[in-house]
């Protein structure tokens, strides 16, 4: 046949060059509207392979630039080409489409290239492989990849805002709409209204009632204007959802795709570097890094210890240091949470036993991510670091820490803890200029001092002034003991000046809710300390009954012999540098709204919130309407067709005098005939989905086709619909720690269902209707147990819910009209589900009852031979059509497959069919 192939890479005016072909070169046409076999797949209608010589011409760089004995791996043709075929015969017909360059076949009799070629569709999906969605909406409207303020967003949208209008139709011609998405059963369930919607829910970036909803027509609209260009101009049309040139003409027009919209999971996020989440924890003169409870007079094997001690208490020491004048905590309301400060020390023997050793915290009200810093410019000199160990292994009272000894060869690192709810969560080692962690040896020490546990004194007046105690003695243990009256002792190593760097990349998630409070502590390393220490006690009555050291022995102890050790900066009095160490912690990504004059950016948001691309939600929309996606060209455009393949058919074609009198024609039986279908709604496993507990997710249906059939047709949709509310399991019962006494439970922000993660929502389509409510705005707050001394409150801090506008916090207040409800169905009665209490509806009846995907299977099935004229190969119209072949049968034909050669004006096919 006669024909030429041109291929160019930007499809603009005089790019295009001729590609060599073979001589008496065959031009194979294939076109297959969908798979038999897999009938959710969505197909390319022209596929076909052609292979065409390995010349000089095809290998130069305005064809394909690549000699396959010379080019590197990486130069290999990877990109789409556009071709065009020009079919020569008593008229020039023109193919048009996408090329793929296969393979590279050489070094032998007959060298080639083989293509692939596709029609406009493939470069469709090709383009949107893998955007994000927020970029699809931002690439397009100005207003999506802009910033707003919250004050904006809660204006209405014929007010440049996103409220609604009670008893109003929201704006339909909206890509985007942020309706009442109930995450907790509260309309269905609680209140039953939209009462109230919580902007941030729970510990982290998990839940917010803030989440946009996308509509179905004006996402298939943005893709088209997404893949249009000066060169290829592209438009998307649609009988289904009402696009392109049948906006006036939808095929059902009860479908009222207008509503139709997507729930995507997806957050509003506030910018991180307006209104910055911020807080600040603070350190305290000294910190008890190692500590294991010493209290006991019974080792593990049961023997009976020499001595116990509660000095420092039974645990590692953090917090958030300050007191008042008179040593009792402080609490205080800040921007973004609530500070409990206390003191370092954590036993208190005269006004009761306090071995908490979380020594304050600061609660903050919100969750964000947040980089860490020293309050104090980094690097900071440390002055006065001491260490202090005032007990060796389970029970040697230390006299002396012998340093200079050739035996002592200890090192240590110096480390921040970041602590979580009790439980460090960060260990941070502080680090020299030239970012290594600091290591301090033996040379770094300057003296060894008395430490400040009473080891010395016995003229304290107080049993509550002694920190040793015999163990063994019959009078409850409770003997005071000494090393000996005014003895002393060097149990307190100092240190020379630090320099230290606080790490630049130390980041983690802050929880609202949570308590996190901090420490410093030199961490044993590595090596031994030659110690001094009492072996044996004698036992005195006067002035006091107590006991003293009775012999002093030497040994070399390792670091796993240090139960407990002190690690200061300051004194006791409170002086000392240990401020310097005060921890930062500063939002360093977006997070939740809070504030009225938060910035937002629905692109951004939306990018970094949502699972599901455009090409991910793309096949989802059209497995669940049963569409297909077709390439048609109308007055200059290069239109994407997305219907169902039952409603882009039209028209009728006779056929007698095209079809092969030379060929058999072959009716057969469609296949076993079917029995059932199975539409099944993906199950994302919320307490709507399978709200019977029968494993048949809502909405799904099974549909008898044929008594006597023996298949059994499945189609499982990669979506759901929105159905009353995406809200989780029922809520558990409240436990113990529950304030439930000391908060209502509106405060609380008790549900009855568990709220649903923004992520765990899943694909889901709704249709969107008006307004009716006024909703409360709930933003979280910090409240210490502290503020009231409130004997009802379980826990030290809690989270409620208020919509009170609070001038510290000028957040958002008051009430807000959500952008409409959700539904299954719309107000013409169109439901989404397949199947409602027993029945089906037009989601089955119009759209998956004629599917061809279904017929073909039921129906018998045609093949024959005939000839097509070449000037129908440009589009798919001739194809589209309901052919009529008299001759040999009284049935029309709906064309599932087309394959054959080109030949000059005609195209010689075997055509595979359905009978109607």
């Amino acid at each position: 046949m006669d024909f030429k192939l041109e291929i160019s890479r930007t499809n603009i005016a005089n790019s295009y060059y001729d590609v060599d072909l073979f001589p008496q070169q065959k031009l194979e046409y294939d076109l297959d509207f969908y798979d038999s076999l897999e009938i959710d797949k969505v197909k390319l209608p022209f596929y076909t392979k052609l292979r065409i010589p390995l010349t000089a011409n095809n290998k130069s760089s305005n064809i394909f630039d690549f000699e396959p004995t010379t080019s590197t791996a990486a130069d290999f043709p990877k990109d789409d080409f556009y071709f065009k075929i020009s079919v020569f015969g008593t008229s020039t017909t023109e193919i048009g489409g996408i090329l793929n360059v296969v393979s590279f076949e050489y070094n032998s009799a007959q060298s080639y290239i083989e293509v692939e070629l596709k029609d406009y569709l493939s470069k469709y999906l090709a383009e949107v492989n893998g955007l994000k969605l927020g970029t699809l909406y931002g690439d397009t409207t100005a207003y999506y990849r802009n910033r707003h303020t919250f004050a904006d967003f809660l204006n209405t949208t014929a007010n440049s805002g996103e409220a609604g209008t009670i008893g109003q139709n929201p704006d339909y011609t909206r890509p985007i709409s942020f309706p009442y998405v109930d995450f907790c059963n509260d309309v269905d369930g609680k209140f039953g209204y939209a009462a109230r919607q919580f902007l941030e829910y729970g510990p982290g970036l998990k839940r917010t009632g803030i989440m946009p909803v996308f509509s179905v027509p004006r996402f298939l609209e943005y893709i088209g204007e997404y893949l249009d260009s000066t060169a290829f101009p592209v438009r998307v049309d649609s009988k289904l959802f009402a696009l392109g040139q049948y906006a006036a003409n939808p095929a059902f027009p009860d479908f009222q795709a207008e509503k139709l919209h997507m729930i995507v999971p997806s957050q509003l996020l506030a910018k991180q570097d307006v209104n910055r989440r911020s807080f600040t924890v603070r350190q305290s003169p000294a910190w008890a890094g190692t500590n294991k409870n010493l209290e006991s007079c019974t080792n593990l094997d049961n023997t009976i210890k020499e001595i116990h001690t509660h000095w420092w208490g039974a645990m590692e020491t953090a917090g958030n240091y300050g007191t008042d004048g008179e040593g009792n905590p402080l609490y205080a309301l800040q921007e973004w949470g609530a500070d409990k400060r206390m003191g370092f020390y954590p036993y208190d023997f005269i006004n009761g036993l306090d071995e908490d050793g979380i020594r304050g915290f600061f609660c903050p009200k919100v969750s964000f991510n947040a980089s860490l810093s020293l309050s104090a410019t980094s690097p900071v000199t440390i002055n006065g670091l001491e260490y202090e160990i005032p007990v060796i292994q389970e029970d040697k009272m230390i006299e002396s820490i012998l340093f200079q000894d050739a035996d002592s060869d200890m090192s240590w690192t110096v480390n921040i803890g970041i602590y979580e709810d009790g439980t460090m969560v960060k260990k941070i080692p502080l680090q020299d200029v030239s970012g290594n962690d600091i290591v301090l040896n033996i040379s770094n020490i300057t003296n060894a001092l008395e430490g400040y546990s009473n080891k010395n004194d016995i003229s304290v007046s107080n049993i509550g002034d002694f920190d040793y105690f015999k163990c063994g003695d019959p009078l409850s243990n409770q003997i005071p003991t000494l090393l000996g009256p005014n003895v002393p002792f060097f149990d307190r190593l100092t240190f020379e000046p630090l320099t230290a760097y606080f790490p630049s990349d130390i980041e983690m998630a802050v929880n609202g809710g949570s308590q996190y409070s901090i420490n410093y502590f030199l961490e044993p390393l590595d090596g031994s300390l030659k110690i001094s220490y009492v072996d044996s006690y004698n036992k005195l009555t006067s002035p006091i009954v107590y006991y003293q050291g009775a012999n002093i022995a030497v040994d070399v102890f390792e670091v796993y012999d240090i139960k407990k050790a002190i690690t200061r900066i300051g004194s006791p009095d409170g002086s000392g540098d240990y401020a310097l160490l005060n921890v930062k912690f500063q939002s360093n990504a977006d997070t939740f709204i809070y504030k009225t004059d938060d910035e937002f950016s629905i692109e951004d948001s939306v990018n970094q919130t949502s699972p599901l691309t455009v090409s991910e939600i793309l096949p989802a929309v059209l497995k669940r309407f049963d569409c297909g996606l077709f390439y048609e060209f109308d007055n200059g455009f290069n239109v994407l067709r997305v219907d169902p393949l039952s409603v882009v058919r039209t028209g009728n074609q006779n056929i007698n005098s095209l079809v092969d009198d030379l060929k058999s024609v072959k009716i057969t039986n469609g296949g076993d005939k079917v029995k059932t279908l199975e539409v099944n709604n993906k199950d994302y496993n919320l307490y709507f989905d399978d709200l019977n507990n029968d494993d048949i997710t809502i909405g799904s249906t099974i549909q008898e086709l044929n008594s006597e059939g023996i298949v059994e047709l499945k189609i499982d949709l990669k979506s759901s619909i929105y159905y009353r509310s995406v809200c989780g399991e029922e809520s558990p019962s409240y436990d113990d720690t529950t304030n439930y006494d000391a908060f209502s439970q509106r405060e609380l922000g008790f549900t009855e269902n568990i709220f649903t993660q923004n992520k765990d929502v899943g694909l889901r389509f709704a249709y969107l209707d008006k307004p009716l409510y006024k909703t409360n705005m709930l933003v979280p707050y910090a409240t210490l147990k502290g503020f009231y001394q409130d004997s009802d409150m379980k826990t030290e801090s809690q989270i409620i819910f208020s919509n009170d506008s609070l001038p510290l916090s000028t957040n958002i207040s008051g009430q807000h009209i959500f952008n409409g409800r959700l539904f299954h169905y719309n107000t013409a009665g169109w439901n989404l589900m397949f199947e409602d209490e027993g029945a089906t509806t037009d989601s089955y009846d119009e759209i998956f009852a004629d599917s061809e995907k279904i017929l073909q299977s039921e129906n018998p099935r045609i093949e024959f031979d005939m000839v097509v004229p070449t000037s129908n190969l440009a589009s798919l119209d001739f194809f589209l059509q309901t052919l009529s072949a008299t001759r040999f049968t009284p049935n029309g034909i709906l064309v599932k497959s087309a394959s054959g050669e080109v030949y000059d004006d005609y195209a010689y096919i075997t055509i595979e069919g359905i009978l109607q």
